[in-house]
């Protein structure tokens, strides 16, 4: 499933703790390369179609976007309570990556 990347807003230092101290074991193994810096942001993961189609419930979950080394960092994802948003919430954001599952690739925009 091709999925969308949405810039939400910056990290801070404290931001960034805060989120590290969520994580369970799987995570912290997976995001043990990732130390905080400037260019991190809070961001939305979206499947593909879901943003293209739109509507007033899209599930989406919350990633950390590494914009300086063109990175994701998945953050921890209730599945059974999984959150919603809607497609005019999501409009005031930023489309910062596309991650094409057939040619296994991430396209980076801007920045």
């Amino acid at each position: 499933m091709d999925m969308v990347f949405l810039k939400i807003k910056p990290l801070t230092q404290q931001d960034f703790q805060k989120l590290q101290s969520s994580w369970n074991e799987e995570l912290k193994e997976a995001n043990k390369n990732l130390s905080y810096h400037p260019k991190l942001f809070l961001g939305y993961g979206l499947a593909a179609e879901d943003f293209i189609l739109g509507g007033e419930e899209m599930v989406y979950w919350e990633i950390i976007l590494d914009l300086e080394n063109q990175e994701v960092y998945d953050l921890p994802f209730d599945e059974e309570n999984p959150p919603l948003t809607s497609q005019e919430k999501l409009d005031q954001y930023e489309i910062v990556a596309y991650d094409d599952v057939e040619e296994d690739t991430i396209n980076w925009y801007g920045e």
